[in-house]
């Protein structure tokens, strides 16, 4: 069976959704047909490149624009709220086609068909959220009907940029995992674990305005190892730890050939079933299907102590979420 061009069936889309808003302009009302435009602006942006897709989304937006905003028929916009939508509606499908080259790079790099698949659509998933978001906080600020104070308006526009930055998170998960999927060789030096873990640890605590307990041992040896992709790793960790549980600790001892780190926290624990899966791609648990995420973070901190010659364990412990991770120490 030949496969249909997806350039002509995002044309056929945006002709189909132009016919359909125009025969049923009353119906639909504006923010229904600006809706409508984002089908072949997202079609697009999954199977088109991302000069196609900026295309697609431009003559869309001007589309809308002339025959659907008043005064129609023209470039003039009447309400400057309307170029809110008109960005919204760009920017989305620039940041969708992002997503979907990086997945093509991960496909590129020798991924299984099957795993692509569930690749694309556990990102069409997390973009779910905060699509919804973002569209619901822009056709707040359309909608004519309803009037806005200013702390509302700036609560709106916060949801928006919110939720634009946690699509530019997924783009960067995605990144590391392009990186990961080809054999990079590490650049091994002496690290000092305990200052790089803290300056990590600073970062992450700024940002969920929580504190963790960090305890280091006393002579605790340098390492040696990729400060970088530690740091990494590390980071992704702890941000779990964070973002999944409470009550965080974090310890760093010395043994005869490593530098051991534990990280715990309690809450909510994974089922013993979920445990035996540890660290496959796309895999999330049932204590985070609350929190947004992309199920790659486990699996990339186990490709990075693979690649700095790290021993990695993940296992719950009585009411504990345990991560120990142990990097070669410089004796």
């Amino acid at each position: 069976m030949r496969t249909l061009n997806p350039t002509l069936l995002s044309i056929a889309t945006f002709i189909a959704v132009t016919l359909v808003s125009l025969e049923n302009q009353r119906e639909l009302e504006l923010l229904n047909i600006a809706m409508l435009y984002m089908l072949p602006i997202l079609f697009a942006a999954v199977f088109l490149g991302v000069l196609k897709t900026t295309v697609i989304s431009f003559v869309s937006v001007m589309t809308f624009n002339v025959l659907f905003v008043p005064p129609v028929l023209s470039l003039r916009v009447h309400d400057g709220r309307h170029f809110l939508s008109f960005a919204i509606m760009f920017l989305i499908g620039v940041l969708v086609s992002i997503l979907a080259k990086k997945a093509a790079k991960i496909k590129e790099l020798e991924l299984s068909e099957k795993l692509s698949k569930a690749l694309m659509g556990s990102l069409l998933h997390e973009l779910r959220t905060p699509l919804a978001a973002t569209i619901g906080a822009a056709s707040t600020l359309l909608n004519n009907d309803i009037t806005l104070s200013n702390e509302q308006k700036k609560s709106l526009y916060e949801n928006i940029f919110e939720s634009s930055t946690r699509m530019q998170r997924l783009v960067e998960t995605l990144l590391a995992e392009a990186k990961f999927a080809d054999n990079i060789r590490p650049i091994l030096k002496e690290c000092d674990i305990a200052e790089n873990i803290g300056a990590v640890l600073s970062k992450i605590e700024q940002k969920y305005d929580k504190k963790a307990v960090f305890e280091i041992a006393d002579q605790l040896p340098t390492a040696l190892t990729d400060a970088e992709l530690f740091e990494q790793a590390v980071s992704i960790l702890i941000d779990n730890a964070f973002k999944y549980g409470e009550n965080v600790k974090i310890s760093v001892q010395k043994n005869i050939t490593d530098v051991e780190i534990i990280i715990t926290n309690s809450g909510a624990l994974p089922t013993k079933e979920e445990m035996s899966s540890i660290g496959k791609k796309l895999k999330r648990f049932s204590n985070s299907k609350d929190t947004d995420g992309s199920g790659l973070g486990l699996y990339l901190c186990l490709k990075i102590a693979e690649i700095i010659d790290a021993k990695l364990d993940i296992s719950v412990k009585d009411t504990l979420f345990c991560v120990n991770l142990k990097i070669p120490a410089i004796t």
